[in-house]
């Protein structure tokens, strides 16, 4: 796919739909950066899509989503669902969370202690636990 700056994602195995990302069907943001990067691209409301096309096609029974943890002293982090309707649209939910320890968790050294996080890892394993189970249809 190509954007408007004509980037364009290198594909070492076209037969892969790994690669092409035709499997995605969760995708959780842990400290992004995009809204600041919304603020120098024009065209910055084009999200990806959550789950992708293809997955969506293959099993639409089955339910994607795109989480957003941020913590609000993380300078880097920030909610997504504001940045444009794409995105409020794209992304199912922002969490604000705390992450980092008594020495990090005031300040922008946060920015590192999101997967420390029980409760980061513990949505993600609830996304991927309840994903297993719809994909095994045990939902």
């Amino acid at each position: 796919m190509q954007n408007a700056n004509g980037w364009k994602p290198v594909i070492f195995n076209p037969d892969s739909a790994l690669e092409r990302g035709d499997t995605l069907l969760l995708f959780y943001s842990c400290g992004t950066t995009l809204p600041l990067w919304s603020l120098r691209y024009l065209d910055f409301d084009k999200p990806i899509r959550v789950p992708s096309r293809p997955m969506r096609e293959l099993s639409p029974d089955i339910e994607g989503e795109w989480i957003n943890f941020y913590d609000k002293d993380d300078i880097l982090a920030y909610p997504l669902r504001g940045v444009h309707p794409a995105y409020a649209d794209a992304v199912r939910e922002d969490i604000e969370v705390h992450v980092g320890n008594w020495i990090t968790g005031w300040n922008p050294f946060s920015h590192s202690g999101y997967f420390a996080s029980d409760r980061v890892v513990g949505r993600m394993a609830e996304g991927l636990a309840k994903a297993w189970r719809q994909t095994n249809r045990l939902a």
